[in-house]
């Protein structure tokens, strides 16, 4: 009665439970369906039980964000701006006639029909979650040469196989390839991301920026019009900073991944020197 639709809440309790990193890389809502009601015109007469006081009311109290999906969904899109609409994604559909009762059983296998005949437009989305596989850590600090901030890093995957995930996107697409902005890179198409035994994957990456918080935004790239940001993206390097600098030491969530053999696939001396000096700041 509360939250018919739960995006609200998941919100709330993903702020709660990891609060450095409470906006998320992706949402996906599913719908159960909704009825577009047209708005009612009025004829000659207008009476109490045609557009009474107390109709309003129920129509008013049923359309709200607290009982109508589609209105919460609404109103949290409103809230956002375009970039944060990007990461928001809901697949429903509508209902040609009125919308049935959760409880009328009977009603079932229309449903499921309808949903297996509906066309809903997936590859947005699907471009969106093949990305979020990938994420970016720095690997040493960036250093300062010539007006700019070299910075080295590298980008590795959700999947301790790739194979599968990467054979998808280049069987979908001619040329995918990470990009930063417009600077290429590496290119998927490539098969020394990823060994070839276990399918571990690891990139190393450079590049530049004038300033430490300035915001670039990582992106699995598939052709010039479509792209999507890798998971964290856009973020300033110093955001990452923040997170890896922890305690007097230099974290790489990427340093405990194993390729086959149970073999670490990298060991640097950035990780390795724990504790022995503090991170200057610039």
């Amino acid at each position: 009665m509360r939250a018919n639709n739960p995006t609200e809440a998941a919100l709330w309790e993903l702020g709660c439970v990891w609060p450095d990193h409470p906006s998320p890389h992706l949402v996906l809502s599913v719908g159960t369906g909704y009825q577009n009601l047209a708005v009612n015109e009025l004829g000659p007469y207008r009476g109490f039980w045609v557009d009474g006081f107390l109709l309003r009311i129920l129509r008013a109290f049923l359309s709200s964000p607290s009982l109508d999906g589609e209105s919460s969904w609404s109103a949290l899109l409103n809230r956002l701006d375009d970039s944060g609409r990007e990461k928001f994604f809901r697949l429903t559909f509508e209902f040609e006639g009125p919308a049935a009762p959760l409880d009328d059983a009977a009603r079932i296998p229309l449903l499921k029909q309808m949903a297996d005949n509906s066309r809903l437009d997936l590859d947005q989305l699907t471009r969106a979650l093949w990305a979020s596989r990938f994420f970016f850590e720095l690997v040493s600090e960036p250093e300062y040469l010539q007006g700019h901030y070299v910075c080295r890093g590298v980008v590795l995957c959700r999947f301790h196989d790739v194979r599968p995930l990467v054979g998808a996107i280049c069987r979908a697409y001619t040329s995918p390839r990470v990009t930063m902005d417009n600077l290429m890179l590496f290119s998927l198409m490539k098969d020394d991301g990823f060994c070839k035994k276990c399918g571990y994957f690891e990139k190393d990456i450079t590049f530049q920026v004038r300033q430490l918080n300035d915001v670039i935004g990582l992106s699995l790239t598939f052709d010039k019009a479509k792209r999507s940001h890798l998971a964290s993206f856009p973020k300033p390097v110093e955001w990452f900073l923040q997170r890896q600098w922890k305690h007097g030491c230099w974290r790489q969530w990427g340093k405990a991944s194993k390729c086959c053999g149970n073999r670490l696939k990298r060991h640097r001396a950035a990780s390795s020197d724990c504790g022995s000096k503090r991170r200057k700041t610039r």
